[in-house]
């Protein structure tokens, strides 16, 4: 019998020994190691462009489960990061980030593929095994090692680090992402309305800002029902906001219409509209608290509060507090109080109005500040406000009908602000809201 027993464990041994052979072979697709995800189990990726003697590239990547890589994650949403990388050592390309990273250091082997921040303030990409005290920021997937070696290259290379489209979101108190740039539809209805959501959505905008009071919901639900048709996007990856009214005197079967019309099983977030009466609001806020409670509504907020005490009501005295606050929100008023404070409640501030609102868009596209940023970017005034409200920590929803115009509010994501043009731009800041509701 312990004979047998022997046996047994040798053969194991040998199984497991062969099997850790097997995975570590050089040329297998480099795999992802402590992938960093979000509570709904969702990758965090990014993506590598590389230019180097072979040509230009884009790599994918994921990043590791620590505060380092969550620190980098956090980097990556004020805009893409250009680092001019160089070989050292036969087994990696290495460059300064231009900043510093909290470190979390362990003694590792690395393996081609692996991403590491090098003394807090440098990124490495390996293309070859090295031992030392390093931090893991991610793994580079979907090559092998030959294919690695190939697309770095001989000599120094540029990098541009960049969040993956599905990282273009913020996570909400409700455990739900949201995206941080949609399509508002205020004014915008019958097939107007329908057009524009659905060119939105072709140009990859996964937010689209609806309310019962614009009178477009049904026209909207259409568009994304095209869209899923179509094969374009899937329901579960379009996050539709909805408003209720504050005088509503049934807010539930409201909601209930609101659901119909969109023609969707659940709203991914709804807002009370405004102040309207205490009683009123309260009584909105309720349903909508009861709606998610069924599965009708995922997530619930506000808008059209500017203060701390009128938000503070509802974050005291309901079980659920508010995940989002829709506001009027541009360079002439930032209202950053609201939004630091907000922030420490884990409540996300988005913008409506993000160039200043019908009657006011020249004054912030004519902005001579702005568009002298537009011209170091060559970029134009809407790209160069979006980025702000982006890089200020903004959710933001410009409304257009204008198909070059909506594909133009959406890109964004190849360029960031300095912090220099950031400071001009909160300059600009006045104080003074242009609406009064």
């Amino acid at each position: 019998m312990e004979k047998m027993k022997n046996l047994f464990f040798l053969l194991s041994a040998i199984f497991c020994l062969a099997t850790a052979c097997a995975s570590g072979s050089a040329d297998n697709s480099l795999a992802a190691s402590e992938p960093k995800t979000d509570s709904q189990g969702a990758t965090m990726n990014i993506t590598i462009k590389i230019t180097s003697d072979s040509g230009d590239h884009t790599l994918n990547a994921t990043l590791a489960e620590n505060k380092s890589a969550l620190a980098f994650a956090e980097l990556l949403k004020k805009g893409p990061v250009t680092v001019k990388m160089s070989d050292y050592g036969s087994f990696e390309k290495v460059g300064s980030l231009g900043t510093s990273l909290p470190r979390t250091d362990s003694q590792i082997t690395t393996q081609a593929g692996d991403i590491i921040l090098y003394q807090g303030n440098q990124i490495t990409v390996y293309y070859d095994t090295n031992s030392w005290n390093f931090t893991r920021l991610g793994k580079v997937t979907g090559v092998t090692q030959t294919e690695l070696k190939a697309i770095l290259g001989k000599g120094d290379v540029t990098a541009v680090f960049a969040l993956a489209e599905s990282s273009r979101a913020v996570k909400l108190n409700s455990g739900y992402n949201m995206p941080v740039l949609g399509l508002g539809t205020w004014t915008l209805t019958g097939n107007t309305c329908k057009n524009a959501v659905y060119e939105a959505i072709k140009d990859g905008y996964r937010l689209i800002d609806t309310a019962k009071y614009y009178g477009n919901e049904k026209e909207v639900g259409n568009a994304i029902r095209r869209a899923v048709a179509e094969g374009i996007c899937k329901r579960e990856e379009i996050f539709v906001t909805t408003k209720l009214l504050p005088w509503s005197s049934n807010p539930d079967s409201d909601i209930d219409d609101s659901l119909q019309k969109l023609g969707v099983s659940y709203i991914d977030l709804c807002l009370l509209h405004q102040h309207g009466s205490d009683s009123g609001d309260d009584g909105v806020y309720k349903a909508m608290i009861r709606a998610v409670k069924v599965g009708k509504i995922r997530s619930i907020g506000i808008s059209n509060f500017y203060t701390e005490k009128t938000v503070s009501h509802f974050i005291n005295d309901f079980e659920i507090p508010p995940a989002v606050i829709q506001n009027e929100n541009h360079l002439k008023y930032q209202n950053n109080s609201l939004r630091d404070w907000a922030a420490k409640k884990v409540i996300h501030i988005e913008s409506y109005y993000p160039f200043g609102g019908r009657g006011h868009t020249k004054e912030h596209l004519q902005n001579q500040t702005v568009l002298e940023i537009a011209r170091t970017h060559n970029k134009t005034a809407a790209q160069i406000i979006l980025r702000w409200h982006l890089q200020s920590g903004y959710i933001a929803i410009p409304g257009s009908s204008n198909p070059a115009h909506i594909a133009e509010n959406f890109a964004v994501w190849d360029f960031s602000l300095t912090e220099s043009e950031m400071k001009k731009l909160a300059a600009l800041d006045t104080g003074l809201r242009y609406e009064n509701w």
